[in-house]
Protein backbone atom coordinates (compact mmCIF):
# COMPACT_ATOMS: atom_id res chain seq x y z
CA UNK A 1 0.00 0.00 0.00
CA UNK A 2 2.68 2.54 1.08
CA UNK A 3 4.45 1.72 -2.48
CA UNK A 4 0.78 2.80 -4.59
CA UNK A 5 0.29 5.92 -2.20
CA UNK A 6 4.06 6.99 -3.30
CA UNK A 7 3.51 6.66 -6.78
CA UNK A 8 0.11 8.47 -6.56
CA UNK A 9 2.32 11.56 -4.70
CA UNK A 10 4.66 11.20 -7.57
CA UNK A 11 1.32 11.71 -10.54
CA UNK A 12 0.23 14.40 -8.67
CA UNK A 13 3.50 16.01 -8.10
CA UNK A 14 4.00 15.95 -11.85
CA UNK A 15 0.91 17.22 -13.16
CA UNK A 16 0.62 19.91 -10.67
CA UNK A 17 4.47 20.77 -12.00
CA UNK A 18 3.28 20.45 -16.00
CA UNK A 19 -0.12 22.78 -14.57
CA UNK A 20 2.20 25.60 -13.59
CA UNK A 21 4.26 25.28 -16.36
CA UNK A 22 1.35 26.09 -18.91
CA UNK A 23 0.39 29.11 -16.18
CA UNK A 24 3.75 30.36 -16.42
CA UNK A 25 3.79 30.31 -20.19
CA UNK A 26 0.35 31.62 -20.44
CA UNK A 27 1.45 34.50 -18.19
CA UNK A 28 4.56 35.56 -20.49
CA UNK A 29 2.49 35.62 -23.44
CA UNK A 30 0.03 38.10 -22.03
CA UNK A 31 2.65 39.90 -20.82
CA UNK A 32 4.66 39.94 -24.27
CA UNK A 33 1.70 40.92 -26.15
CA UNK A 34 0.94 44.03 -23.67
CA UNK A 35 4.42 45.08 -23.76
CA UNK A 36 4.09 45.52 -27.06
CA UNK A 37 0.49 46.66 -28.03
CA UNK A 38 1.81 48.82 -31.12
CA UNK A 39 2.84 45.55 -33.02
CA UNK A 40 -0.86 44.17 -32.19
CA UNK A 41 -2.54 47.58 -33.77
CA UNK A 42 0.22 47.65 -36.58
CA UNK A 43 -1.22 43.74 -37.40
CA UNK A 44 -4.59 44.73 -37.15
CA UNK A 45 -4.21 48.35 -39.61
CA UNK A 46 -2.61 45.91 -42.18
CA UNK A 47 -5.43 43.26 -42.17
CA UNK A 48 -8.15 46.17 -42.52
CA UNK A 49 -5.91 47.75 -45.05
CA UNK A 50 -5.58 44.48 -47.03
CA UNK A 51 -9.51 44.26 -46.49
CA UNK A 52 -10.01 47.36 -48.12
CA UNK A 53 -7.41 46.46 -50.87
CA UNK A 54 -9.99 43.26 -51.45
CA UNK A 55 -13.03 44.70 -51.37
CA UNK A 56 -11.62 48.00 -54.26
CA UNK A 57 -10.59 44.72 -56.18
CA UNK A 58 -13.96 43.59 -56.20
CA UNK A 59 -15.88 46.56 -56.74
CA UNK A 60 -13.78 47.02 -59.97
CA UNK A 61 -14.69 43.61 -61.21
CA UNK A 62 -18.32 44.07 -60.11
CA UNK A 63 -18.43 47.33 -62.00
CA UNK A 64 -16.69 45.24 -64.65
CA UNK A 65 -19.23 42.53 -65.12
CA UNK A 66 -21.93 44.87 -65.24
CA UNK A 67 -20.84 46.98 -67.90
CA UNK A 68 -19.85 43.22 -69.60
CA UNK A 69 -23.62 42.77 -69.12
CA UNK A 70 -24.97 46.24 -70.48
CA UNK A 71 -22.84 45.90 -73.39
CA UNK A 72 -24.39 42.55 -74.02
CA UNK A 73 -28.22 43.47 -73.41
CA UNK A 74 -26.89 46.57 -76.24
CA UNK A 75 -25.67 43.74 -78.88
CA UNK A 76 -28.68 41.28 -78.73
CA UNK A 77 -30.67 44.24 -78.92
CA UNK A 78 -29.71 45.73 -81.86
CA UNK A 79 -29.04 42.57 -83.53
CA UNK A 80 -32.58 42.70 -84.94
CA UNK A 81 -30.96 45.87 -87.12
CA UNK A 82 -27.24 44.06 -87.80
CA UNK A 83 -25.87 47.07 -85.84
CA UNK A 84 -23.71 45.68 -82.72
CA UNK A 85 -22.18 48.34 -80.26
CA UNK A 86 -18.10 47.63 -80.06
CA UNK A 87 -16.97 47.20 -76.00
CA UNK A 88 -17.43 49.95 -74.19
CA UNK A 89 -13.90 50.63 -72.68
CA UNK A 90 -13.50 49.38 -69.23
CA UNK A 91 -11.53 51.88 -67.48
CA UNK A 92 -11.95 53.02 -64.39
CA UNK A 93 -11.66 56.10 -62.83
CA UNK A 94 -9.83 56.58 -59.44
CA UNK A 95 -12.84 56.75 -56.35
CA UNK A 96 -12.46 59.77 -53.80
CA UNK A 97 -11.33 57.74 -50.45
CA UNK A 98 -14.22 57.70 -48.41
CA UNK A 99 -12.38 57.80 -44.61
CA UNK A 100 -9.82 60.25 -42.97
CA UNK A 101 -7.71 57.53 -43.03
CA UNK A 102 -7.84 55.98 -46.64
CA UNK A 103 -7.25 59.97 -47.30
CA UNK A 104 -4.39 60.08 -45.17
CA UNK A 105 -2.53 57.10 -47.32
CA UNK A 106 -4.01 58.83 -50.44
CA UNK A 107 -1.30 61.38 -49.58
CA UNK A 108 1.68 59.56 -48.41
CA UNK A 109 1.22 57.00 -51.63
CA UNK A 110 1.32 59.95 -53.68
CA UNK A 111 4.19 61.33 -52.19
CA UNK A 112 6.17 57.82 -51.53
CA UNK A 113 5.48 56.93 -55.03
CA UNK A 114 4.56 53.30 -56.19
CA UNK A 115 6.52 50.87 -54.41
CA UNK A 116 5.00 47.23 -54.28
CA UNK A 117 7.85 46.06 -51.43
CA UNK A 118 6.42 48.56 -49.14
CA UNK A 119 3.00 48.60 -47.08
CA UNK A 120 1.43 51.76 -45.54
CA UNK A 121 -0.67 52.07 -42.99
CA UNK A 122 -1.76 54.25 -40.22
CA UNK A 123 -0.09 54.08 -37.05
CA UNK A 124 -2.45 56.07 -35.22
CA UNK A 125 -2.89 60.03 -34.62
CA UNK A 126 -0.94 63.01 -32.45
CA UNK A 127 -2.68 65.40 -30.34
CA UNK A 128 -3.07 67.69 -32.79
CA UNK A 129 -5.18 65.15 -35.05
CA UNK A 130 -3.19 64.52 -37.51
CA UNK A 131 -2.56 61.18 -38.58
CA UNK A 132 0.42 59.22 -38.65
CA UNK A 133 1.45 57.20 -41.22
CA UNK A 134 3.88 54.41 -41.13
CA UNK A 135 5.92 52.97 -44.44
CA UNK A 136 7.12 49.89 -44.04
CA UNK A 137 9.01 46.83 -45.62
CA UNK A 138 6.84 44.29 -46.27
CA UNK A 139 9.25 41.23 -45.88
CA UNK A 140 10.29 42.53 -42.52
CA UNK A 141 7.67 45.19 -41.15
CA UNK A 142 10.56 47.36 -40.57
CA UNK A 143 9.33 50.91 -39.92
CA UNK A 144 11.02 52.96 -43.57
CA UNK A 145 9.58 56.49 -42.89
CA UNK A 146 6.88 58.20 -40.70
CA UNK A 147 4.72 61.00 -42.21
CA UNK A 148 2.47 62.88 -39.71
CA UNK A 149 -0.48 64.11 -42.00
CA UNK A 150 -3.03 66.86 -41.74
CA UNK A 151 -6.06 64.98 -43.87
CA UNK A 152 -7.65 68.81 -44.02
CA UNK A 153 -5.16 70.93 -45.80
CA UNK A 154 -3.23 67.64 -47.40
CA UNK A 155 0.04 68.56 -45.99
CA UNK A 156 2.53 66.39 -44.19
CA UNK A 157 5.72 65.84 -42.47
CA UNK A 158 8.27 63.23 -43.49
CA UNK A 159 10.48 61.57 -40.74
CA UNK A 160 12.77 58.75 -42.86
CA UNK A 161 13.85 55.90 -40.32
CA UNK A 162 17.60 55.12 -40.85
Amino acid sequence: MKKGVIIGIILVAIVLVAIITLLIINHNKKMEASANPQNEISNEILNEEENVESNEVNEVNEEENLQNTENQNVTSNNQEAQNTVPNASTETLEEEPKTAEEKAIKIVKKDWGEDSSVKISIDGMDSAGRYVVAVRDKETTKALAFYTVNISDGTFTKREMV
